[in-house]
This record gives structure tokens, sequence and C-alpha cells, in this order.
């Protein structure tokens, strides 16, 4: 079988000014395609702009130092926002979030002291971040310091009258304070603060340490390792109990021709509780005796001298006054109250009679400052011990009167303080 070759044909040529219109063509639809899909694409998702509020993440400062507020000094966590202006596609605007975008502050490099710091903020792709309000944040870098001090209980108020408190105990014995060096260097002490008021028995319970100036000030700012402590109190009754004297307080005078004596009262004495010793009687509210011309008897309270350290076991008195005529315009019978003088603090001093009516002479202007300026009488008990003794009374009067008789005398008998009686369950401290 023979072969038979078939003659090869000739390859057609493409000349230049075929493809000089052909690339024309090309290039002309491809300006007019975009020109259509610009169109289009501004037409249904336009170019659009919106605005965020961007929180402001801030980053760790270099070892060593503390951001603080710029006015105060103290620490502070900031709570910054950014207004955020970005534009793109309308349809992919429609999807943004303020969490699609990340603002920060780099502090690495800053030193201590006032800094100005640009905020650099990202966000996704496709859209551009046109403005950033404001574009720098001010912020302040001071150096950390700390120290390790005592710690010592800081008693507030105090516990209800008859109540103590006698041993506290802290179980932190130090801490760790730490904060700005400016802040620092106010702090004095650290304190467990512990309140009294209303505590009538013993408790123990966990307390926040303050740090604390001179003036026991909380000093803003510092922390405290560890930051809180327990605190045991020990609150005790108070048995400080003596018995003193009682004296009627009588003012002013009967109606003319009367005259008020041997004067009456009981108890003469009442049993006091207080933390100190009281030194003279305790006297009775007023008793006025203006224009009297019959006797009388009256139930009046005492005056306590100090009611915030002192209470009266008993608190009133019943009083008699007998009311007299006198005849000798130039005489006057006058009842004084004896008081005792110098008593030492371990003893207590009872006068027999507790009271006198003594003899007072002048002439009727003299005998009229009588009204306002009572005589006084006092014995004078210095460095006597306990013991029974007769001693003169002392007569004080108004100028120009005088004394009739000789200088009356009184038994004073003299005893030792009874010691204070314990409270069953209460150990002394």
């Amino acid at each position: 079988m023979s072969t038979r070759t078939l003659p090869k044909l000739p390859r057609p040529s493409l000349s230049r000014e075929w493809l000089r219109s052909a690339g024309l063509q090309f290039l002309l639809s491809l300006v007019l395609s975009l020109a259509l899909w610009t169109f289009v694409s501004f037409s249904v998702n336009p170019t659009a702009r919106l605005e965020l509020s961007v929180p402001v993440v801030f980053g760790e400062p270099p070892a060593g130092l503390i951001l603080v507020d710029p006015a105060t000094g103290e620490p502070v966590q900031p709570n910054r926002r950014v207004e955020v202006l970005v534009v793109g596609p309308q349809l992919d605007l429609n999807q943004l979030t303020a969490a699609d975008f990340r603002a920060t502050v780099d502090l690495s490099q800053l030193t201590a002291g006032l800094h100005s710091v640009p905020v650099h903020v990202e966000g996704p792709r496709g859209v551009r971040i046109r403005q950033v309000e404001p574009a720098s944040i001010e912020v302040r870098l001071a150096p950390l310091a700390s120290r390790t001090l005592p710690v010592a209980a800081l008693p507030r108020n105090n516990p209800p009258f008859l109540y103590q408190a006698r041993a506290i105990t802290v179980t932190a014995k130090e801490a760790v304070a730490s904060g700005p060096s400016d802040l620092m260097q106010r702090v004095v002490r650290i304190v467990a603060p512990v309140d009294l008021n209303g505590r009538t028995s013993s408790f123990t319970e966990e307390v926040a340490l303050v740090a604390v100036d001179s003036a026991d000030q909380p000093v803003p700012g510092i922390t405290l390792t560890p930051a809180r402590t327990r605190v045991s109190v020990q609150i005790v009754p108070r048995v400080d109990r003596q018995r003193v004297a009682v004296a009627p307080r009588i003012i002013n005078q009967p109606a003319p021709g009367y005259v008020a004596e041997d004067v009456d009262w009981n108890p003469r004495f009442v049993d006091v509780i207080s933390p100190l010793p009281l030194s003279g009687p305790i006297e009775t509210e007023p008793i006025d005796l203006t224009g009297r011309t019959e006797s009388f008897t009256t139930t009046v309270k005492l005056v306590n001298p100090d009611p915030a350290t002192t209470q009266l076991l008993t608190d009133t008195v019943t009083v008699s006054i007998p009311i007299r005529p006198f005849r000798i315009p130039t005489e006057v019978p006058w009842f004084v109250a004896v008081t005792p003088v110098n008593v030492a603090p371990t003893v207590q001093a009872t006068v027999q009679p507790p009271g006198l009516t003594i003899t007072i002479s002048g002439t009727a202007d003299q005998l009229q400052q009588l009204v306002t300026n009572s005589p006084q009488a006092t014995v004078d008990v210095a460095g006597l011990g306990p013991g029974s003794y007769t001693l003169p009374v002392t007569i004080e009067l108004p100028p120009g009167l005088r004394l009739v008789g000789a200088p009356p005398q009184v038994t004073v008998t003299i005893t030792p303080v009874a010691t204070p009686t314990a409270v069953p369950g209460v150990q002394g401290g």
C-alpha cells in the first residue's frame, strides 16, 4: 500500500493594521466595562462616613513607674475613649462597630513625668481611618516606691458607759505599702481601724488596713500587702466605785423675819462610778427659799459633775428645811453645810453634824449681803489618816459681818476608800 503525502497549506499572516484595530477595540471594551462597573458600584454601594467611639487601651509603663492622675498624683486605671472617623463602602460600614477597632497608647518608652502620647488606631481592611479625636492623650508617670511599716490598731469611739477596752491585738504585725513616691513620702504608719461604739463584749473581726499620715488621716492611692488583718478586742466592765458626800444647794432667803435652820437631807452620801476620784460633795439642784414662811420638804435631783465619765447610782435627795421666824434684827441665825477640804484621795471624810446653825451679827445693811453671798463652812483634814477627830470649823463671812460666839467644832471620821469590787469572770490586766 502506497502512502500519499498531502500538500502543506500556507499559514495566514496577521497584519499590523489588524492587530492595532483589535487592540483598540479591546482597550475600549475594558474602559467601558470599568466605567459601567464604577457606575453600578457607586449607585448600589456608595462611599460613606462613620463615626465610632472607641475605648483606649493603655500599655504597661516601664518597670519602676506607675501611671498616675496628672492633677492629684494618685494611681489611675484610665477610662478614655477616642472618636474615630472612617470612610469606605456603605455596605461595609453598616457591618462595623467599635469592637472592630483597637485604639492603643504605648507607654513602654516613656520616662517619669508628663507626656503627650499619640493614639494609634487599627481597623479592618477595606475602610480608611480619616480622623482620630483626640489624636494624643496626656499621661503622667511617677516613680513607684515601697516600704515595710509596722501595723497598729486605731480605736475609734468608745464603748458604752461602764465598759472599757482593755486589750487590743492585731494579727498582722507589719505590711508593705507601695505607691507613687510623692504619696509614699506622706505615709507614717499603717493602722487597723476598729470601731468600739456600742461594744459591750469582747470580739474579733477582720478589718481593712489603712496607710495614714502624721495626723492619722488616710493617704490615698497606696496599695497594702496584706490588705486586711484580724483584730481582737477585750471589752470588760468598769468597776471604779466610790462614795461621795451630798450637799443641798440652797439659794436666796425666806421672807423678811424668817430664817432656815437645821436643814436635813437623805441620803447624805451616794455611790458613784467614775474613773477619777471626785473631790468635794455633789450638790443638788438649787432649792429656792425666796419668800418662804413655812417649813417644807422637797425631793431634788443631784447634779452629775461629769455625765460623760461619771454615773450616779442614786440621783435624788430628799431635803427637809425648817423655816422659823427670828426676833433679833442685828443677829441672824444661818444654816451652813460643813465641807471637809484637803481630803487625801485614799480616804473619805464624814462630818458630824454635817451642817450647823451659826449666829451672824451686823448692821441691817450688812446682813443684806447674805441674800447673795452665803457664808462658807469648811473643816481642814490635811495630813490626817483613818480615825475620828474633833476639829474646828472655819467660817468665811461676807465683809463687815462677824460670827457670834466661838468657832464651832465638829467630829470628822476618816476611813479608807473601799477597793473596787471585782466583777466575776473579768481578769485584771
